[in-house]
């Protein structure tokens, strides 16, 4: 495992400790480091490395998220582009390829991203759920319809 992510895992693993003061330094410590280039896709490998602990899965997917409606469309520190290309680009498939339990946190960054850039600035995102819901994977048709239920409704 890379030494970045090793770092990042630690942290996270930090967020989930009993003791409010561990917690609230490791939160710290990753949101310093939120709108760096490459953070979110960091979080991005740490949620589908299947050999993680669920909660270090979990914790990176609720930072992500948090990240997300945090940094997305503002103009002080935000997110820079080539890293929202990306995860616009790979978001519905890593939704569709991590857990229940990591999905649920990423429908609500699909949602947050939309709220900003669909159509416009996401025409993909609908050919992406579409063609994925003609899939015959039960969890991957439920993933695409917890995304796009808070879009289109």
């Amino acid at each position: 495992m890379d030494v970045n992510v090793q770092t990042m895992v630690h942290y996270l693993q930090q967020t989930i400790n009993p003791d409010a003061s561990v917690r609230r330094e490791a939160e710290s410590f990753l949101n310093s480091f939120e709108h760096n280039e490459g953070f979110l896709l960091v979080l991005f490998n740490i949620m589908l490395e299947e050999s993680l602990d669920r909660s270090v899965r979990q914790a990176a997917a609720v930072a992500f998220k948090n990240a997300v409606k945090r940094r997305w469309s503002s103009d002080e520190n935000s997110l820079c582009s080539s890293d929202k290309q990306q995860i616009k680009r790979d978001i519905v498939s890593v939704m569709l390829h991590t857990p229940q339990y990591v999905q649920k946190q990423l429908c609500e960054a699909i949602s947050s991203i939309a709220r900003e850039d669909f159509p416009q600035e996401w025409s993909e995102l609908l050919p992406s759920l579409v063609e994925n819901f003609s899939s015959s994977d039960f969890h991957r048709i439920q993933g695409v319809l917890r995304a796009a239920d808070p879009i289109f409704w």
